[in-house]
């Protein structure tokens, strides 16, 4: 899935009206799991690397393989998530715990979402405890595996959650990142259109 539509899926389970600090967590949670490709992606096209490289090269060299691994590893967040009830025991960690447990919970959403939708480019989910990787038959991006419907049923998942967003959150802030997240559904394949232009030309 696109970050964008993990950030509204985080924010639709473990967002709250009127409690900034619980939904930066949530935005986190829907954001920090893809961290690791965008650091790469920004590194590379400083130094000039092309599309072509980054996606087919660059990006499986076992160093960024490893980064993304870990953003994307249910122990790893599993284990945060047992911290955070763990420390929610104790009165002193009270808030600490709650905002742990929207973090790692909506980086556990984030996961849940990927596992079912990536085919060649599946991650290590289970890492570091095993490198198996579940090769889906269905993609979020790649028209040779359903792509296109993918992508359809996720833009229209992230127009209604948006929708519902707009509703319940109704501070100019939060409706403006809604616009942009809403903009972003048309921006993206705009984007991966004008790159096929580009390189076909």
């Amino acid at each position: 899935m696109m970050t964008q539509t993990h950030v509204l899926v985080g924010l639709a389970m473990f967002g709250r009206p009127r409690e900034s600090a619980k939904n930066w967590m949530a935005i986190a949670g829907g954001i920090i799991p893809d961290a690791a490709i965008y650091v790469l992606y920004a590194v590379e096209k400083f130094r000039g690397t092309s599309e072509s490289i980054i996606w087919s090269d660059v990006y499986y060299s076992p160093f960024w393989q490893d980064a993304v691994a870990w953003g994307n590893s249910i122990p790893l967040w599993i284990c945060l998530l047992a911290i955070g009830f763990a420390m929610a025991a104790t009165a002193n960690f009270k808030t600490a715990s709650m905002l742990l447990i929207v973090f790692a919970g909506s980086c556990l959403a984030h996961m849940a979402c990927d596992f079912p939708l990536h085919v060649e480019d599946a991650h290590r989910h289970f890492f570091p405890l095993s490198s198996w990787r579940f090769r889906s038959t269905v993609s979020y991006w790649d028209p040779n595996h359903f792509g296109v419907q993918a992508a359809s049923c996720e833009a229209i998942l992230g127009v209604a959650l948006s929708v519902w967003m707009w509703m319940r959150f109704k501070n100019v802030a939060g409706r403006v990142g809604i616009i942009l997240m809403l903009l972003s559904y048309l921006m993206v394949p705009a984007w991966f259109a004008f790159q096929f232009l580009n390189s076909a030309a």
